[in-house]
């Protein structure tokens, strides 16, 4: 579930909204932006989510949006920005799509070579530091 605050909130409101999540047994993860203030609620169901449903009517409280799949800190509802990583200058998560191959297991240097090879042949460009 996820807490959007309006923008004249203030900190008072967002604290109280933050320490009524704790008392309802959850854990609020605090997001601010540059426009909006939301909170992130995280944890476990157990049948308690409908005693969240009046900060709906709280001061401060702009919505509440629940969001129904799993893995909350990473959801786009609650980090609408792409997590990119850099590995070894291969940007994962950018612009461009990454495709990962290789063997499901090494059994000698000759056959990582080979299957690196053929990948290469069929089009993947290799990493700025690994050149085969």
């Amino acid at each position: 579930m996820v807490v959007n605050m309006s923008s004249t909130a203030t900190k008072e409101q967002i604290n109280h909204v933050m320490d009524r999540i704790k008392e309802c047994g959850f854990l609020p993860h605090l997001i601010q932006g540059a426009e909006r203030t939301v909170i992130g609620v995280v944890g476990k169901n157990r049948g308690r989510r409908s005693e969240l449903d009046p900060f709906r009517v709280a001061p401060g409280v702009e919505d509440i949006i629940p969001i129904s799949q799993p893995f909350t800190l990473v959801s786009l509802e609650l980090q609408p920005k792409r997590t990119v990583v850099d590995v070894s200058g291969v940007q994962i998560g950018g612009a461009e799509l990454v495709v990962m191959a290789g063997p499901c297991s090494v059994e000698s240097r000759e056959q990582l070579m080979e299957t690196a090879r053929g990948v290469k042949a069929a089009g993947a460009k290799n990493s700025p530091r690994r050149r085969l």
